[in-house]
């Protein structure tokens, strides 16, 4: 199967997340041109819509989806972006059209939530970058603490994609990627 590539992005910092933050970006994901996914139930389109998770009443995350090649986890201080692509395919695609392209529409999503880079993750496999998803983002919904414990533990983030290494086993990653999107700017 192979480990999904999970780009995570710093974001607006919400004091409370609410059905009426949930309603206005949904309303504005809708103006936004994301790829579409072909369902696989049916012949009809899932357009994007929200779930909201709550803990002892109060919002922890509000999550999108539709039949897009994202799905994505809003939190208070964090953006969870899943996507239907593999890990693998940042070291041994970043250069193609199709990927190029993903980026584009990742930098859209991104900017939306007024968040400003990405760091990409994992999120199956005994890695560090899974650890990192699983504790920092999804339990903790922290991208300020998981960018931090990345560069103490692996230093300071690649961000240029010609000098990622050769995809290594996941349990030998020694890097992670940056992405600035300053070439999209």
């Amino acid at each position: 199967m192979g480990s999904s590539l999970v780009p995570i992005s710093n974001s607006i910092h919400f004091t409370d997340l609410n059905k009426n933050i949930a309603q206005e970006y949904l309303d504005k994901l809708k103006t936004l041109d994301i790829e579409r996914c072909t369902p696989i139930v049916s012949d009809k389109h899932q357009d994007w819509y929200y779930y909201i998770f709550e803990e002892d009443k109060e919002i922890k995350s509000i999550e999108y989806h539709g039949d897009y090649i994202f799905d994505f986890t809003l939190f208070k201080e964090c953006l969870d972006l899943s996507s239907i692509y593999k890990f693998s395919q940042l070291y041994e695609h970043y250069h193609s059209d199709y990927f190029i392209s993903y980026r584009k529409q990742l930098y859209e999503l991104v900017k939306l939530f007024g968040g400003t880079e990405v760091i990409y993750l994992c999120d199956s496999n005994n890695s560090f970058l899974t650890y990192i998803y699983e504790t920092y983002v999804i339990e903790r919904g922290s991208y300020q603490l998981a960018k931090e414990k990345l560069i103490e533990r692996l230093g300071p983030p690649v961000t240029d994609y010609k000098k990622l290494v050769e995809f290594p086993t996941f349990d030998l990653i020694g890097q992670f990627y940056l992405d600035t999107f300053e070439d999209l700017k």
